[in-house]
C-alpha cells in the first residue's frame, strides 16, 4: 500500500546501516534500504503527521509509516493506540521487547462492505511489513493487531461470542495469526473510547493529503461514544482478570501490572454505577508492585514470581471474578428479593451475607 509511486524509506540517524540494533532497516533481501526523496513526506503528509513521525524511532516509526502509507493509498481512517503511539513504556519487539502495535479500522457502511475494506487493509499491511522487515517480519506481524470496524461486532455480548463471529468471518486481528487478543462485547467500546482518547491517534486522507490528530476527534467522524454500564464494566473486568492470568503464565510482568490496573478500574466503575461501596484489595496489590519496583521490569518480574505475592494475586483474582459475576447477575435479575440479596453480597462488611463474602476477602 503505497502513499506515492515511490516507497518512502526512512533513515534512522541512531542506527547505522546494517546495525543489529534495528533489524527493521533491512529490505526483503536483508540489505539496507536506500533513502527516498527527502521531500516526499512534505508532499503527502500534513504538518501534524510529519511532527508525529519525527518524534518516533525504531520499529514503531516503521510501523507508523506503513499505516500512514496504507491510508494514503486506500483511503479510509485508522486509529493507532497504545504505548507505541505515546512512547510511554514502549518496548521495541525487535529489540527483545513485548509491546504491541494496536490499530483499529473505522468504517461507516454495511457489515459486508466493512469486512471487505478490513480484509483489503489487512492484506496490504501484511504485504508491506513482509517487504520492509524481511526475515524479521514474523516478529513485527505478531506485534500488530488490526481490529475490525465496530459494525462487524455490533450487538456482541461477550468475548466468546465475539471470537465465534470473527472465526466465522475468517478474521484474525493479529497479523501474525497468533491467538487473538482484544476486549470484546459489553463495555468494550466505552473502555476503548477512553483509552484511545488518552493514548491514540487517528489517520485519515483529505484530498491528496494524509492528516492525523488525537483520537478524541473520532466523534466528528460519525462514531458514537460508548456508554459505561454495570454489565459492561463487569464483562470487561472478567476479561481483564483472564488477561492477568495469561500474563502470569507467559511471564509478562508488564502485562500483569497493566491488566491488573484495568481490572481494578473496571470493577470500580461497575461498583460506582451500582452505588456499592468500594474495596481496596486490588489497590493493595498494585501498591505492593509499585512500592517495590515501579519502572523496573526486572524487579517487577521478581516480585510477581514471589510465592507470597503470587498467592495474594491468585486470591485477589478469584475474588474479582466472583464480584464481576455478582455484578452481571445483579443486572440480569428481575426478582426484587434476589436483587436485594445480590446487593447485600456486593456490599463490603455489611449485611447478613458477610460470612459468605469473607471467603473472598
Amino acid at each position: 500500500m503505497l502513499f506515492s509511486q515511490a516507497f518512502i524509506q526512512i533513515n534512522f540517524a541512531n542506527y547505522p546501516p546494517g546495525s543489529q540494533k534495528h533489524p527493521g532497516n533491512y529490505t526483503e533481501k536483508g540489505t539496507t534500504s536506500a533513502p527516498a526523496n527527502p521531500n516526499a513526506q512534505d508532499e503527502v503528509f500534513d504538518a501534524a503527521t510529519r511532527n508525529f513521525l519525527n518524534d518516533l524511532s525504531g520499529t514503531r516509526k516503521e510501523v507508523a509509516l506503513i499505516v500512514i502509507e496504507t491510508v494514503n493509498r486506500a483511503g479510509g481512517k485508522v486509529v493507532a493506540v497504545g504505548s507505541w503511539v505515546s512512547g510511554k513504556t514502549y518496548l521495541d519487539p525487535l529489540l527483545g521487547g513485548t509491546s504491541d502495535h494496536d490499530l483499529r479500522v473505522i468504517f461507516e457502511g454495511s457489515e459486508e462492505l466493512a469486512t471487505a475494506r478490513y480484509r483489503t487493509l489487512r492484506r496490504e499491511i501484511v504485504s508491506r511489513v513482509n517487504q520492509k522487515f524481511g526475515a524479521n517480519a514474523g516478529k513485527v506481524l505478531s506485534s500488530i493487531n488490526l481490529y475490525p470496524p465496530e459494525i462487524i461486532l455490533e450487538g456482541i455480548d461477550d468475548a466468546a461470542e465475539a471470537l465465534q463471529k470473527l472465526q466465522k468471518l475468517g478474521i484474525n486481528p493479529n497479523l501474525g495469526d497468533a491467538v487473538t487478543e482484544g476486549l470484546w462485547g459489553k463495555g468494550a467500546k466505552s473502555f476503548r473510547d477512553a483509552y484511545e482518547a488518552k493514548a491514540g491517534r487517528v489517520f485519515w486522507k483529505e484530498g491528496n493529503t494524509v492528516r492525523s490528530g488525537f483520537a478524541d476527534l473520532l466523534p466528528s467522524f460519525g462514531e458514537n461514544a460508548g456508554l459505561y454500564t454495570i454489565q459492561g464494566s463487569a464483562n470487561t473486568a472478567n476479561q481483564f482478570a483472564d488477561k492477568v492470568d495469561d500474563a502470569v503464565r507467559a511471564g509478562d510482568a508488564k502485562s500483569v501490572r497493566k491488566n491488573l490496573q484495568r481490572l481494578r478500574d473496571s470493577l470500580k466503575k461497575g461498583r460506582d454505577l451500582g452505588r456499592f461501596n468500594q474495596t481496596s484489595y486490588l489497590d493493595d496489590l498494585l501498591k505492593r508492585l509499585d512500592d517495590c519496583c515501579k519502572n523496573d521490569l526486572t524487579k517487577l518480574a521478581g516480585e510477581i514470581d514471589n510465592p507470597a505475592f503470587r498467592q495474594s494475586l491468585s486470591s485477589g483474582l478469584q475474588r474479582a471474578k466472583f464480584k464481576a459475576e455478582l455484578l452481571l447477575r445483579y443486572t440480569a435479575e428481575t426478582n426484587p428479593q434476589n436483587i436485594q440479596i445480590l446487593r447485600d453480597m456486593l456490599q463490603t462488611g455489611t449485611g447478613k451475607w458477610a460470612r459468605v463474602k469473607d471467603q473472598w476477602h
